[in-house]
């Protein structure tokens, strides 16, 4: 009922809850909530991920700050 209300966010934040960990991504992306998407793809150690969804919500500081102290071949695509 949440998703097809146009509620993702807080579809994520249940679906996140009930540990479906996959739709509570999916929900997030969707409803452009990508810090928490972010926060989401950190805690599964998908970091090229994250520092996907940091630079699509145009959070720079938080996409350099994902970027430091990684390895070479997980930053080079985004290293300018």
């Amino acid at each position: 009922m949440l998703i097809s209300s146009n509620m993702h966010e807080k579809a994520g934040d249940f679906f996140e809850k009930m540990s479906l960990l996959d739709r509570a991504l999916d929900s997030f992306v969707m409803g452009h909530a990508f810090k928490k998407a972010v926060d989401h793809f950190i805690q599964a150690g998908v970091f090229n991920k994250a520092i996907e969804s940091a630079l699509s919500a145009r959070n720079w500081n938080r996409a350099v700050n994902l970027v430091k102290n990684k390895p070479a071949d997980t930053v080079r695509p985004y290293q300018i």
